[in-house]
């Protein structure tokens, strides 16, 4: 019996905003992944295979701390599981620069660059892998496809092979890979487009599990094939479960071990914000630890500045579960030019343009409200403000 933990698109990246550049710590995001490594290590000792399913760092020329923190942790991985293993994804290779390299030096750890199969377990007889990273960048996009229907062919090549001499493989073939299954959803309600190279389902029916990164939310398609998703939420596109699995390579099972604690990123809307008493609001939310994005439209540009006034509420009310925050509050636009009201007194109308050119520069970037600025700033000249 193998016990083999699959986890994958770990993104390692000191960029991530994890709600917005209005917090003060762009450590954050890494103090996150090496949290969600740090659960993978502990259970590393129980397993004996580790895979990670691609997608190491976000970018394929990792910075100085984010290459530090993957060593570390790859290091601590490899002293409690000696087997472990890297399927090269799509953010960890360009075609001049190649992220992982470091960690194979580093490290000495296993990387999968191209297509491969080999065996795990006791005596090498209780599964074989099937390994397929992403396309490389020599393999145009409309090739991708076909690039990987060839390294499936090839495994299923050596299985006849192997049979026509005698052979009897007694043991599971798991395919391992960073792609798209076909039909794969990116959200609730979002299916990978049209296009997508993709693995066609009944591809994954000649295995006996399927584990893939590359898709972020979690997911089973077909029989036997598993997106695990993130192991924790960096951005508001990760709304599912997030964590690691592992397979019993004897009975089939897999053990979910999920993260109640990571990070959920969340929506308010400003009409919520305006309509909604205080603890309706807070109400709403999960709990736990929230980065929060306050998105939408309020009615007229005077009323601006009390819903940032809102959100600084919420903020305190929310306290330290609050780890980020990102306003994206704009003026709905109207026919034509939006116009001001007429009546408003001289210090109203320069308070609407402070809030727009200097006080509020990130929520409301000038250059797509032009019109709001030369409304403002003839309101400014006809009623004499200073």
């Amino acid at each position: 019996m193998s016990r083999i933990l699959f986890f994958g698109d770990t993104h390692i990246s000191e960029r991530h905003s994890m709600g917005g550049a209005s917090i003060e710590q762009p450590s954050l995001s890494l103090r996150e992944a090496g949290r969600a490594f740090d659960r993978v290590i502990a259970h590393a000792k129980d397993v004996d295979v580790v895979v990670h399913l691609g997608d190491v760092f976000d970018r394929a020329q990792p910075t100085p701390a984010e290459y530090a923190l993957a060593i570390e942790v790859f290091r601590d991985l490899k002293s409690q599981c000696a087997q472990t293993i890297i399927i090269e994804g799509n953010h960890d290779r360009t075609a001049r620069h190649q992220a992982l390299s470091v960690l194979d030096s580093a490290v000495e750890i296993s990387i999968i660059t191209e297509s491969c199969s080999f065996n795990v377990g006791e005596f090498e007889s209780e599964a074989t892998l099937c390994c397929v990273p992403y396309p490389p960048p020599t393999v145009a996009p409309h090739e991708r496809e076909q690039w990987l229907e060839d390294a499936l062919h090839s495994f299923l090549d050596d299985r006849e092979n192997y049979e026509a001499i005698g052979g009897c493989r007694c043991w599971p073939t798991i395919l391992v890979t960073h792609a798209t299954f076909a039909g794969a959803r990116f959200n609730a309600t979002q299916t990978v487009p049209t296009g997508e190279p993709a693995i066609a389902l009944s591809w994954l029916d000649e295995f006996d599990h399927a584990f893939s990164g590359h898709i972020h939310l979690r997911q089973q398609l077909g029989g036997n094939g598993h997106y695990v998703g993130t192991p924790y939420r960096w951005n508001h596109g990760d709304q599912g479960p997030c964590g690691f699995c592992i397979l019993d390579t004897e009975t089939g099972e897999i053990e979910w071990h999920d993260d109640d604690d990571a990070i959920k990123f969340v929506t308010v809307e400003a009409a919520d914000l305006l309509t909604m008493a205080p603890d309706e609001l807070t109400d709403m939310l999960p709990a736990g630890r929230l980065a929060v994005r306050v998105n939408g439209e309020v009615p007229a540009p005077s009323i601006l500045d009390a819903t940032h006034d809102l959100v600084d509420n919420l903020v305190t009310t929310i306290g330290e579960r609050g780890v980020g925050w990102r306003k994206n509050l704009r003026v709905a636009r109207q026919t034509g030019a939006l116009k001001l009201n007429s009546t408003l007194h001289d210090d109203e109308v320069a308070q609407v343009f402070n809030a727009y050119t200097d006080a509020r520069p990130d929520a409301i970037p000038a250059d797509e409200h032009p019109e709001v600025l030369t409304a403002t700033r003839t309101a400014l000249e006809e009623g004499g403000a200073s």
